[in-house]
């Protein structure tokens, strides 16, 4: 089995190697912190790795890769100037459009279930491709205000602070769609995929945001520090592991207990979700679909796995 292991991931660096394109089984691209790059994650659910950095002909200073793993929105430095930016990579090589205007630090970035918009800075930021320039989501809010969660269409959940608690509002495009409700805390929030409801953890009380504005209590659960959704489940991380909810059926389904201490719900291929990070030493990944959590040991790349 091993050795069939090592033949795969042998196979598939040639193929990248030769091609320059993302082949082969993967569970997409990822941001490598310790060697500022965009590398591929090869593999399939309990047997990855991490492959080579893809070239880039400018210093990525951060960069955060949308779920669809088809871009990523970055600060990058080139020509001694600094400034955001959209990545792509399709034929395996990063390219650069800059973002005009959009300015401050980008971490943290929300992105919608799809991918298809991105939250950072206070700026809405489209998919490439898109046609749509960046747009401020929070310059009419009070100051502190911070983009919770983002919708496939573009509307985002804010957490505005008022009078020493949060409010919660829908806003599109710096504009106030809705004030729904105001909470002591909230922990966090998600989107459903191509949906206008909307999730919102606050300690140990999960509320329901209808796309009409209405504010449900949905159900009590350990104080989640996560929230992620799939087309027929959602995902509430605790610190000991994942409820998985059947929100059409508003109930458990299972809960994905994990050797670690989630600190994300990052998506990968396939109904996956990263638990501590996909560079993480070790990495978690939980299938939603199923409810298992795998270990997986992430070797680097062979070439450097060699030296």
């Amino acid at each position: 089995m091993r050795g069939w292991k090592l033949a795969f991931w042998i196979l598939s660096a040639a193929l990248f190697a030769q091609s320059g394109r993302i082949e082969g089984p993967s569970l997409g691209i990822v941001w490598h912190q310790d060697s500022r790059s965009l590398r591929p994650v090869w593999g399939v659910f309990g047997a990855a790795w991490l492959g080579s950095p893809l070239p880039a002909d400018v210093y990525l200073e951060f960069a955060a890769v949308a779920p669809n793993s088809r871009w990523a929105l970055a600060r990058v430095s080139r020509d001694d100037r600094c400034f955001a930016a959209r990545l792509t990579w399709p034929e395996g090589r990063v390219n650069v459009e800059e973002l005009e205007g959009v300015a401050g630090a980008l971490d943290p970035v929300v992105f919608s279930p799809s991918g298809n918009f991105a939250a950072a800075g206070g700026w809405r930021v489209a998919q490439p491709g898109s046609g749509t320039d960046p747009e401020p989501l929070v310059r009419e809010f009070a100051e502190g205000s911070r983009v919770l969660a983002l919708s496939d269409t573009g509307v985002a959940l804010l957490a505005v602070p008022e009078a020493g608690q949060w409010a919660l509002y829908r806003a599109a495009a710096g504009r106030q769609v809705g004030r729904l409700v105001t909470l002591p805390a909230i922990d966090a929030a998600a989107f459903l995929p191509d949906s206008a409801v909307a999730f919102a953890a606050a300690g140990r009380d999960l509320y329901r945001l209808g796309p009409a504005g209405a504010v449900e209590h949905w159900m009590n659960v350990e104080p989640a520090r996560r929230l992620a959704a799939t087309a027929d489940r959602l995902l509430a991380a605790t610190d000991a592991g994942v409820l998985l909810i059947d929100h059409e059926a508003r109930e458990p389904a299972a809960f994905a207990h994990c050797q670690c201490q989630p600190t994300t719900l990052e998506p990968a291929a396939f109904s996956l979700f990263w638990l501590t990070g996909a560079t993480a030493q070790p990495a978690w990944l939980l299938n939603a679909a199923t409810g298992g959590v795998r270990f997986v040991p992430m070797p680097a790349a062979a070439e450097e796995a060699a030296q």
